[in-house]
């Protein structure tokens, strides 16, 4: 079973370089990308990620509060 992998991050580069990673891995499956906290914390439950990354320098102030 592949591990389910959520990217909250609002640098489209990142998203591209990690979605690439994971497609390149059978063990690794991208089940969402939020471009903010408040979207992350609407959404992730959703996804049921088992890894969620996170870029704590967020725009908007509840990046660290999404953690």
């Amino acid at each position: 079973m592949a591990t389910r992998i959520c990217i909250v991050n609002d640098h489209p580069f990142v998203w591209q370089e990690l979605s690439q990673v994971s497609n390149n891995k059978e063990d690794m499956e991208i089940c969402g990308e939020v471009k903010n906290a408040s979207e992350a914390m609407k959404g992730v439950g959703r996804t049921n990620p088992d890894v969620i990354i996170i870029d704590i320098s967020l725009r908007g102030n509840n990046d660290l509060e999404l953690i």
